[in-house]
């Protein structure tokens, strides 16, 4: 497979999801004055705050894996501070990286209402280089996934680990090519209501829906168009936000080359993302949880 980033979806792509192409005008200032802070809004009401069993999963990760106390850590992609906040308040020392300011803001505002001491980083991870190290580093909710394309992922998985003190630990939240479920051309916006993964929250004064999806791949480059919407209300067909941009795609066998490549990581593992303990995974079962795995590497206590 192709692997490059960059140009433009090819027609059937375009096509899969014509019903989202038409002109609409959701992201004028009458409406939302701050669209890219509106979206982190709506996402934080979506999926709420991290669930204890998935922070309980990491912490059994860490004991399991680092030939070190994890103390320290790095979150890469952190957007607005869910996992930093929650793992902070459960007695670490966190650092997060992302180059979405309004996020960013919105994790300045969090921590600060929760008198949390959060380090933030405001920088791409396309160009993101550690100043610092640390006892783990993670990637929570495909955040790598977001990056360009795939020389650029390559180089920031050897950042992640030039980040990891000797014997510390790295923690992938992955979706791989084996989720081919994922791929299916939806098509229509019924098809996508009847499929799409849904959320629905309620705050004071705003309930609705979230829902994402995927369009056809683009096995060439890559890549798949990955689309988010909130409505306003649950099963309407109001939109007040829409949101496109492109995963990339890989699988196990490719990324866990690119992690061996750095020549600082060893003893790679795959864990069920889904299990409230650590269920470990050979390769052969990914296509069988979907895809969707934690992927855990070491930094290497000595380098010959």
């Amino acid at each position: 497979m192709k692997k490059g980033g960059g140009g433009d979806f090819p027609q059937q792509v375009e096509a899969s999801v014509d019903f989202l192409s038409r002109e609409v005008n959701l992201l004028s200032n009458q409406i939302l004055p701050d669209s890219r802070k509106k979206r982190w809004q709506y996402y934080d009401l979506a999926f709420g705050p991290v669930r204890v069993e998935r922070l309980e999963l990491y912490e059994s990760l860490f004991h399991q894996n680092a030939s070190r106390p994890v103390r320290d850590i790095l979150e890469l992609g952190c957007g607005t501070g869910r996992w930093l906040t929650a793992l902070s308040k459960r007695g670490y020392r966190m650092t997060g990286v992302d180059f979405d300011d309004a996020a960013l803001n919105l994790a300045r505002e969090k921590c600060k209402e929760m008198g949390l001491r959060v380090r933030l980083i405001e920088q791409d991870l396309a160009s993101w280089a550690p100043d610092d190290s640390y006892d783990a580093v993670i990637a929570p909710n495909n955040a790598l996934k977001w990056l360009p394309d795939h020389d650029l992922l390559r180089r920031c998985i050897t950042q992640a680990a030039l980040a990891l003190r000797p014997g510390s630990i790295l923690v992938l939240d992955l979706t791989f090519e084996e989720a081919n479920w994922r791929f299916c051309d939806w098509g229509t916006e019924d098809e996508l209501r009847e499929h799409a993964w849904v959320s629905k929250f309620t705050d004071t004064g705003v309930s609705g829906e979230y829902r994402c999806c995927c369009g056809v791949p683009n096995l060439d480059k890559g890549l798949i168009l990955f689309i988010e919407r909130f409505f306003c209300q649950e099963h309407s067909k109001e939109v007040v936000l829409e949101y496109k941009t492109t995963w990339l795609l890989f699988s196990a066998g490719e990324f866990t080359d690119w992690v061996l490549e750095t020549g600082l990581l060893e003893n790679i593992k795959f864990y069920d993302r889904k299990a409230h303990i650590p269920i470990e995974l050979a390769q052969s079962d990914l296509e069988d949880v979907g895809g969707q795995c934690l992927m855990v590497c070491r930094r290497k206590s000595c380098l010959i």
